[in-house]
């Protein structure tokens, strides 16, 4: 590979951020590096997917709804987030007005919550695949109801905790915490998104004999 092929990181960032021309750029360009951040998991990967993305969009929440855009200590988070320097960081976000930070920080939210229950229904349907017969019909029977407006999403929640974690068995363990802290995205995104990944989460049960 020649000199004139080769660009060094920096240098791509640079002329990405340099094409940046009006705040709805910068939205874009910035939710999309804290996504992949955060999928690649270089936000906090010491926790699960799910439990990853509810603190940030728990945190970009908190941020957004009370208003308070400039606070440093928000800057310096999202600057990690993003993977960006926090100079370099700094700039972009000042040619933000306020209103633009609150749909930053709300897009961040949406996309990193979308990300995490995705991860998190996935990976019920995969837990799910290892339990008796009995626990995986009990869940894709209470799916089945939600989805029809029969129940509610805490009932919902709440049966497939049971399935999980059966009467008798300890839910005072990191496995139960973690689990809430997937369920607990659903708050975040519209009904239609929900309903989506608990129908892909049923659609990969169906797969299975035992369902039929």
């Amino acid at each position: 590979m020649s000199d004139a092929e080769f660009e060094a990181p920096g240098k791509s960032i640079k002329k990405q951020i340099l094409r940046l021309k009006n705040p709805q750029n910068i939205i874009d360009y910035l939710s999309d590096v804290i996504y992949d951040r955060w999928y690649n998991n270089l936000i906090n990967p010491q926790a699960s997917p799910w439990a990853s993305a509810n603190e940030l969009t728990r945190y970009a929440v908190s941020f957004a709804r009370s208003g308070i855009v400039d606070d440093s200590s928000l800057i310096s988070a999202l600057a990690e987030a993003s993977g960006l320097d926090y100079n370099t960081f700094k700039r972009l976000w000042d040619r933000l007005p306020r209103d633009r930070k609150v749909s930053l920080l709300n897009t961040v939210a949406y996309e990193t919550a979308l990300g995490g229950f995705a991860k998190f229904t996935e990976s019920l349907a995969n837990t799910l695949k290892n339990r008796d017969e009995k626990a995986r019909k009990q869940v894709a029977k209470a799916v089945s109801k939600y989805l029809k407006g029969k129940t509610s999403y805490s009932n919902l929640i709440d049966t497939i905790a049971s399935a999980l974690w059966p009467r008798g068995v300890n839910r005072n363990d990191s496995r139960y915490i973690d689990f809430l802290h997937g369920a607990e995205l659903a708050r975040y995104l519209s009904s239609l998104d929900v309903e989506r990944h608990l129908k892909d989460m049923v659609k990969g049960l169906k797969k299975h004999k035992w369902f039929w």
